[in-house]
């Protein structure tokens, strides 16, 4: 016990770095970060090899990212989605110009309260150190961009007394196609 709490003690999250914005947040359980008014939120992360621990979903709408996965180049190219999960080594190289995408940043916790809520286990050791790049139809891509657009609306309403439940819906949906894709 005494071990987890000194890892605890010494996890650095990176994306609540200096400069780092997300566009909306339920802390400690998601995260969202989308480039859709022009400026781009990894800015304080380019250049940098961040170890995270959180799982990452990234929906690329126009253009492309490139990044360093694990020590190996991956290029994220429009309709494309990349998950990344815990204890991937991730640094962000660059985006296009016309480059428009949208991150869900999930904490472990909300992760395995995702998996409860669609009745399946996580197993941690399953998936760590993996990214997958996939490909999303056009549809697809609107879709999950009215979810994403549907959550981040929802969460910033302080009014709203269960946003984290909210939230878990509509994550649920996008991991229920996450592992029929995958």
């Amino acid at each position: 016990m005494e071990t987890k709490m000194i890892t605890d003690l010494h996890k650095v999250d990176a994306f609540k770095a200096n400069g780092m914005f997300p566009s909306a947040q339920l802390p400690n359980q998601i995260l969202l970060f989308d480039n859709m008014e022009g400026r781009n939120p990894f800015l304080p992360m380019i250049s940098k090899s961040n170890k995270l621990w959180q799982v990452t979903i990234h929906c690329q709408l126009e253009g492309e990212a490139c990044l360093k996965i694990n020590n190996k180049e991956v290029i994220v190219r429009k309709n494309q989605i990349l998950i990344t999960h815990e204890e991937c080594v991730v640094e962000f190289l660059y985006a296009s110009e016309d480059s428009k995408f949208y991150t869900y940043v999930i904490y472990p916790d909300t992760l395995q309260d995702i998996f409860t809520d669609i009745h399946l286990n996580y197993n941690k050791a399953q998936f760590c150190y993996s990214y997958k790049v996939g490909d999303m139809t056009e549809a697809d891509a609107q879709y999950f961009l009215d979810i994403y657009n549907e959550i981040k609306t929802d969460i910033q309403k302080p009014e709203y007394r269960y946003q984290s439940f909210y939230a878990r819906y509509f994550l649920n949906i996008v991991y229920v196609y996450i592992i029929n894709k995958f």
